[in-house]
């Protein structure tokens, strides 16, 4: 299955509030496609899901991750976006 394919099957879980799953489905993504055009939004979406687990510093863990990878993606804006919040929450 392409990887676009399977990314969107990944998001599935993550709509369909199963997040430890599409937590650890979007691990398993970057670990098949660590350089692929979609692992920026992988890496993003995984700290969706785990924010959504309630494991708020491992979302936070991985937007940073999304922001030192790829610093100049619109997903790096997202992701310092995501990190704003989650502090205002705590």
């Amino acid at each position: 299955m392409a990887p676009d394919a399977q990314l969107a099957i990944r998001q599935i879980h993550l709509s369909q509030s199963l997040f430890d799953k599409a937590a650890a489905d979007f691990d398993l993504f970057l670990k098949r496609y660590p350089a692929g055009k979609k692992a920026p939004d992988a890496r993003f979406l995984k700290g969706m899901a785990l924010r959504q687990s309630g494991q708020r510093d491992l979302a936070i863990s991985e937007w940073q991750a999304s922001i030192q990878k790829y610093p100049d993606s619109e997903v790096a804006s997202y992701a310092r976006t995501r990190i704003k919040r989650a502090a205002e929450e705590s």
